[in-house]
């Protein structure tokens, strides 16, 4: 594949830099797959077609270099990985975002090559990438400044993208190609590089994204140490500096300003004082409501999936399919079963977990492939400086994203992702290529339709995808309003090989199976039920309502088995443990009953839960005084809460069994043990 018409070369790279995020508008989720990447198959097809349909013109130096092997490896990885896939539609379409990715870094090589100096075009572009996406930021900090109880930042400010971390980490990669523009510009450019270096750093601030400070601060120093000239790097050290320095302030500021640091200092000090993370799964305990104690479960989870497939890995797409089956738990929100994570929030984990240590290394050996020529450049006398220049500032954006990479998921957004093919595509560009030979006109023409057939099949792929996501959310609306006949034909629309569950792992046949219980139609929700259970076999929902299900056909083994197994991935799941009561008392085991309960502690239930558990408690008592009224005194064990009410259990022995005399006396007992709590 050859170099393209300079003329071409904005447009290509205006494609991510300016279509990108305003496609980001279009966004159903976050991160948000399908808009971005339809567009970018469909970009990645028209400008392929094009390409391969240019004038003929003279033999140019061919493409060639370690890093595009290295990706076909990767490529060919993940397709063997896919035999182990959970759900095959949703790792092929991990698959095909790989090759969209890889496809659009070829594109922008040939698009860059052409150019005298590419990262002058880039980052000239790229400021305006920056303001572009600083305008609805600009509107919400008003708002805030105007908000009648004080200036606030509000966790969603965040521009045009899903959230603050997504975009501090857009920022981030954006920021190198601003500082490329403040340092080596001359006069009105220079001027305008350093305003948006300044805009960047300051809204970094507001932000207040723990993970994109450490990477600046990361890429500050990178900066630094990289090779080059005594003059070049003493201007470098200069700016970093001053980048930190601003940050540094910048903290202080918001520190004295609002309570944060005493929140991120509260987070580690509660990490701290808990017990090991096993341990903490069980709890219900406010301590462990924070980001940091989330990051350290899915860590676990992920290495722990890691450590049971070393080489080939759980599978592309499994981790958030497959993680709930090594606990989740410890916080009252985690323990509902309505949260379920889909990435470990550290792309090297993830690259273990689900493709095993290979496909870790690929991956490291892809990074390789860029810095180790990109560090012999900037070490070589003879180099261009618009070369050596464009070699730092790109190192120091791969350096940013390998550092976002420990903390977030920056390979699995796609703004993010693909300003790391950009730096990936200046570093190839500008580096002299060691490896390759010149391709023919021929060859070059082959190269372009062969991807423009891989954008095609990406395309159609991801707009029935799309199709599906719409019918989705449209299927929420209903239910919002509470029409679940107009919901389940959409959830049915929505159903189909490129979407068998949502966002958070729900098979969509278990929205169907739902509405036919709710309608008291059991033995047909059977079915739905456990097929959503075959497809996400570790969904505490799925489980539950299944074990429910059987319950109420009389299968009570099955439910018993169900509600134990949901209970071994959440411990202190409520809903799973009284079920699991109910189904021990409904057989006539109701010491078996009060065991079951004995993990819920009353104080961490929400108001419906605790009234539930308090009926379920009275019932039990009164079933284990009927049979042996002298037993009731071992009971205080399985509610130790009420141990400090002195003489209930004489209470209910003094009933001599009497049924009214029993209830009476439970009641009382249980009053006076609950305003005692």
């Amino acid at each position: 594949m050859s170099a393209v018409s300079s003329r071409w070369s904005p447009l290509v790279v205006g494609v991510v830099l300016l279509l990108l995020p305003c496609c980001r508008l279009l966004a159903l989720q976050d991160p948000a797959f399908t808009p971005p990447q339809l567009l970018l198959a469909l970009a990645g097809l028209l400008f392929s077609c094009y390409f391969s349909f240019r004038k003929p013109g003279k033999e140019v130096e061919g493409l060639l270099h370690p890093w595009y092997l290295l990706s076909v490896l990767q490529f060919l990885w993940m397709m063997l990985s896919l035999r182990t896939s959970w759900i095959a539609g949703e790792g092929i379409l991990d698959l095909l975002r790989f090759g969209i990715y890889t496809g659009w870094t070829i594109l922008l090589v040939a698009a860059l090559r052409s150019l005298p100096d590419p990262m002058r075009t880039v980052s000239r572009i790229a400021l305006f990438t920056v303001l572009l996406c600083l305008i609805p930021m600009v509107i919400q900090v008003v708002e805030a400044m105007n908000h009648p109880k004080g200036f606030f930042v509000d966790y969603h400010l965040s521009s045009f993208f899903g959230n603050k971390n997504y975009y501090s980490g857009v920022l981030i990669l954006l920021l190198p190609f601003t500082l490329a523009q403040a340092t080596t510009e001359k006069s009105g450019w220079r001027t305008a590089g350093r305003v948006t270096v300044v805009l960047v750093v300051l809204q970094l601030l507001l932000l207040q994204s723990v993970a994109a400070w450490i990477a600046l601060l990361a890429m500050a120093l990178v900066s630094v140490l990289l090779p080059g000239g005594v003059a070049a790097r003493l201007k470098l050290f200069r700016w970093s500096a001053g980048v930190v320095g601003v940050l540094i302030a910048g903290v202080f500021a918001i520190s004295s300003y609002s309570n944060y640091d005493e929140l991120l200092v509260g987070k580690v000090k509660d990490l701290r004082q808990g017990g090991s993370i096993a341990e903490r799964i069980a709890e219900a305990d406010l301590r462990n409501e924070n980001s940091l104690f989330e990051r350290e479960l899915m860590f676990r989870n992920a290495w722990l999936q890691f450590r049971d497939h070393p080489v080939f890995g759980a599978g592309v797409s499994n981790y958030r399919m497959l993680q709930a089956q090594y606990g989740v738990g410890g916080t009252p929100h985690l323990n509902s079963g309505h949260v379920r994570f889909e990435h470990p929030h550290n792309e090297y984990l993830l690259l273990l977990a689900e493709q095993g240590l290979p496909g870790l290394l690929l991956w490291l050996a892809m990074i390789t492939a860029l810095l180790v020529p990109a560090w012999r450049l900037m070490k070589d006398d003879q180099a261009t400086s618009p070369a050596r220049q464009a070699a730092r500032w790109s190192v120091t954006g791969v350096a940013g994203f390998l550092v976002l990479s420990m903390l977030a998921y920056p390979a699995l957004r796609p703004m993010e992702r693909m300003l790391f093919q950009l730096h990936a595509a200046i570093l190839i560009v500008v580096v002299p290529r060691t490896i390759g030979t010149n391709l023919s006109l021929i060859t070059g023409r082959r190269g372009w339709w062969l991807l423009a057939l891989f954008f095609l099949g990406s395309f159609g792929v991801l707009w029935q995808r799309l199709g599906s996501e719409l019918h989705f959310f449209q299927s929420l609306v209903w239910q919002a309003k509470r029409q679940p006949e107009r919901q389940i034909r959409e959830v049915r629309k929505a159903a189909g090989y490129w979407m068998q569950v949502d966002f958070t792992t729900t098979p969509l046949i278990w929205y169907e199976g739902t509405h036919a219980f709710y309608r008291g139609e059991v033995a047909k929700a059977l079915p739905y039920f456990e097929r959503s259970a075959q497809l996400s076999p570790w969904h505490l929902r799925v489980i539950n309502d299944l074990g429910t299900c059987y319950e109420q056909l009389g299968k009570r083994d099955s439910a018993v088995s169900l509600y134990e197994r949901g209970l071994r991935i959440t411990p202190h799941f409520v809903e799973g443990r009284l079920n699991l009561a109910a189904a021990w008392f409904n057989a006539g085991r109701a010491w078996q009953a009060a065991a079951t309960l004995e993990k819920l502690d009353p104080a961490t239930l929400r108001k419906a839960e605790r009234e539930k558990y308090s009926t379920y408690a009275r019932v039990i008592l009164s079933a284990i005084a009927r049979s042996d009224t002298n037993a009731v005194r071992d009971t205080a064990r399985y509610f130790p809460w009420i141990e400090g009410f002195q003489g209930w259990q004489e209470v209910l022995i003094g009933s001599k069994g009497d049924s009214a005399n029993l209830k009476r006396a439970i009641e009382s007992a249980w009053k006076q043990a609950e305003a005692r709590q």
